[in-house]
């Protein structure tokens, strides 16, 4: 099983052109929902520990990825579970937040996992019906054979 947190404790920095940063948001934009087409451990030299492909926006042309930092990688295995070959499908959401960039030390606008839910789960939920008050009074109702009109 791969594991996310192992991930997370091997690799600390990385860059890539087709990846989406929080400096390509518009200025007013602090949050965005992305989907995970797959997740990768980055390559040995990258730095980051992984790789999410994401499906591409059209407000972001030729932006398929998001490097994942160590805490956001954390982040990402607590919401949505250790093992980053169930991840894909799934959506969460993208925070932009100030921080300051470790190896240049300048002040930039990086990305924080804020939120995150399994695709599995958001399909169950979709078919499963909801117990709601109508349901209790059906099976209450059910219960009562008289011939007695309510």
């Amino acid at each position: 099983m791969p594991s996310a947190t192992k991930c997370a404790d091997s690799r600390k920095s990385g860059s890539g052109a087709n990846l989406l940063h929080g400096s390509d948001l518009p200025k007013k934009q602090m949050q965005q929902q992305l989907k995970i087409v797959s997740a990768r451990e980055a390559p040995p030299n990258f730095g980051s520990p992984m790789i999410l492909d994401i499906e591409e926006i059209p407000a972001f042309p030729g932006k398929t990825g998001l490097a994942l930092n160590a805490t956001n990688t954390r982040i990402m295995a607590e919401l949505l579970g250790d093992d980053f070959f169930e991840w894909p499908g799934s959506i969460f959401t993208a925070s932009k937040v100030p921080q300051r960039n470790p190896t240049t030390g300048v002040q930039t606008w990086g990305l924080v996992i804020s939120e995150a839910r399994k695709y599995r789960e958001r399909q169950a939920a979709a078919v499963t019906p909801k117990k709601g008050k109508g349901k209790k009074v059906a099976a209450v109702t059910a219960k009562h054979t008289d011939d007695t009109p309510f």
